[in-house]
């Protein structure tokens, strides 16, 4: 393949696959602890450099532009208050811990209900998990916490929400929700210093007007590659038609 081509059209496929992680971000501007994807690009020297002394990036033979798996922006949120008790947030690192038919994952979402079981859940209907690893009953009364995790049901502990952090935040994997898993063998790490608070939430740390600037951005370069293309094929056209004459 020509060289120039092959930069060209690299740069074009990195730039678009980049528009979709920045419209997905966008489009979950309103889901509870979502957290936005960072696109990173990367040059040949630096994929080749990546790919034999750290985490390998998506090769592509040649040089030109190349999209890293994005990473995500774990950073907090700002605070929604909504007075309802079983609403709960983070403040400092660490993430609650629920249980899923995929296993165990981490949220930021702390909008949680009581199911037909008693168990305190996510709005998805997933178990929220205790320090100990089992569920947590939540009796009637009236709900309060402590700043360690503890929940409190008219005074009584009804359990001590486990918050954790992944083993490797640069390495986790989203699922639908605002939920991230570790990805295989990762052990989950403690938090470090953390307060919980009760009636309110942490809304997703996409900064919408930011994110649209880096869309126009993204989408002028999409633009630019897209050019470059379209001239360099015509380039080429000339060329075969000059010497095939």
């Amino acid at each position: 393949m020509t060289p120039g081509l092959y930069t060209i059209a690299s740069a074009l496929q990195a730039r678009y696959r980049a528009q979709e992680v920045i419209s997905n971000n966008l489009a979950n501007a309103d889901t509870l602890g979502f957290k936005r994807q960072v696109p990173a690009f990367f040059g040949f020297s630096t994929l080749l450099k990546q790919a034999t002394e750290g985490p390998e990036l998506e090769k592509s033979p040649g040089s030109g532009v190349m999209l890293s798996p994005p990473h995500f922006d774990l950073g907090p949120a700002a605070l929604r208050t909504t007075g309802r008790e079983l609403d709960f947030a983070i403040r400092g690192e660490g993430f609650f811990v629920v249980r899923t038919p995929g296993g165990e994952a981490f949220t930021r979402d702390g909008h949680f209900d009581i199911d037909a079981n008693g168990r305190l859940v996510t709005s998805n209907g997933y178990p929220v998990l205790s320090r100990t690893g089992a569920d947590i009953t939540i009796p009637k009364g009236t709900v309060s916490t402590k700043n360690d995790g503890s929940v409190m049901v008219n005074g009584a502990l009804a359990g001590t929400l486990r918050i954790e952090m992944p083993a490797d935040p640069e390495n986790v994997v989203t699922g639908s929700g605002g939920l991230f898993f570790c990805e295989a063998g990762g052990v989950p790490a403690e938090a470090g210093a953390t307060q919980l608070v009760n009636g309110v939430v942490e809304i997703s740390n996409v900064n919408i007007p930011a994110e649209l600037v880096t869309m126009l951005e993204n989408s002028r370069l999409t633009e630019t590659a897209a050019k470059g293309l379209q001239i360099l094929d015509e380039s080429l056209g000339k060329c075969i038609s000059t010497l095939g004459a």
